[in-house]
């Protein structure tokens, strides 16, 4: 638990050292095995999961696209699963669970 809350501090602490400095637009904070996305990445990540992600902690084999929120089954979906569903639901889902950034 104390890792998780110093962890959460660090990164609102960043967020808001960096909030000055830094473009609106480029505020976003998603990170996939434990890598920081740049805006590019995550352009590239919401293209092929065909819709948004929100901010957040994600798990993703590249080889297969499982993909799921940090601390649920890795298997869970597919990043593309959005794709594949033909007016299944609202567009831009939110992938599985929404992570562990900070205010959820």
């Amino acid at each position: 638990m104390f890792r998780s809350s110093t962890f959460r501090a660090v990164a609102q602490a960043i967020a808001l050292w960096s909030a000055a400095a830094v473009p609106v637009y480029a505020q976003r904070v998603v990170i996939v095995n434990g890598q920081w996305m740049s805006h590019a990445q995550i352009d590239d990540l919401e293209r092929t999961h065909c819709g948004s992600i929100p901010d957040g902690t994600y798990l993703l084999d590249f080889a297969t696209g499982a993909w799921s929120g940090a601390g649920e089954a890795p298997e869970r979906s597919n990043i593309a699963d959005n794709c594949r569903q033909s007016h299944a639901g609202p567009a831009g889902a939110e992938p599985p669970g929404r992570g562990t950034s900070g205010g959820e």
